[in-house]
């Protein structure tokens, strides 16, 4: 493997291991600030996808299950990953640092990055609405 190959390798692996430590640092962040049950109930109402820093190119949770009526939020550097629905349900998200929505139907919703994905593949994500 020659030394391009292998640099490509190390950070893709580098990356997946930066998003899994998001994904906890995130967890116990909120566990610890959960310090009510008011807290707890509230942040248990809005499922949470993070994404972006470091050079990670995924959304966390890529799949995310949530319930009609309940708020979504998607939290990371919108100008860096613009957000776009693929089914239109709401404009491009290019600015500031968290984006929520809505689901009204029950479904599955697709949304991608504008920079790093598209409605095929790349920087992808899902939400299922039951």
């Amino acid at each position: 493997m020659d030394n391009k190959r292998a640099f490509m390798v190390i950070n893709i692996m580098m990356a997946g291991a930066l998003a899994v430590l998001m994904v906890l640092a995130e967890l116990v962040q909120t566990a610890g600030s959960n310090t009510s049950a008011a807290a707890t109930s509230a942040a248990a109402t809005t499922p949470l996808i993070s994404f972006g820093g470091s050079g990670v190119l995924s959304y966390m949770p890529d799949t995310l299950t949530a319930r009609v009526g309940e708020a979504v939020e998607w939290r990371g550097s919108l100008a860096e990953h613009p957000l776009i629905s693929v089914d239109a349900l709401w404009q491009r998200q290019a600015s500031g640092g968290s984006f929520f929505y809505t689901f009204a139907k029950p479904g599955t919703y697709h949304y991608y990055c504008q920079f790093h994905g598209s409605p095929t593949g790349g920087m992808t994500g899902t939400v299922v609405v039951q």
